[in-house]
């Protein structure tokens, strides 16, 4: 699920807005896109919460946020420049390639990306020391 949302999600969404001449079919791949990435969210945070000690959860997660969102920009900044270098349609068809090359990691490097199926050891919860004695 987590492979097939990222392969309907991404590229094909960029391939449409490149090569169609009407807004409905733009509309309709982001509508369906839209709801093929519903389900990566849920399963990365998922795998997040399983993998990830519970002592560091707090910083993980914020700094997977914080990496994340920080990448906006860059990626606004990337492909406007690759529009006034390229146009449109050929930025949109070389970024969705790009994207559906990092989609089909979990293809070919299947045995890694399994480890995600697999639940990792139950992380110990460390009890409260207790308090000392009043005297």
């Amino acid at each position: 699920m987590f492979t097939l949302g990222f392969l309907i999600g991404g590229a094909p969404r960029m391939a449409v807005m490149a090569l169609a001449g009407d807004l409905v079919p733009v509309l309709a791949a982001v509508f369906a896109a839209g709801l093929a990435m519903a389900a990566v969210n849920p399963i990365l945070s998922a795998v997040m919460f399983e993998r990830v000690p519970t002592a560091l959860q707090a910083r993980v997660v914020s700094l997977s946020g914080a990496v994340g969102y920080a990448g906006i920009p860059l990626g606004g900044l990337l492909g406007g420049w690759a529009v006034q270098g390229l146009d449109l349609t050929a930025t949109l068809l070389i970024f969705g390639a790009f994207y559906l090359a990092a989609t089909l990691l979990p293809v070919l490097f299947r045995r890694t990306w399994c480890e995600m199926d697999r639940r990792p050891a139950p992380d110990p919860v460390r009890e409260p020391e207790p308090a000392a004695a009043a005297a």
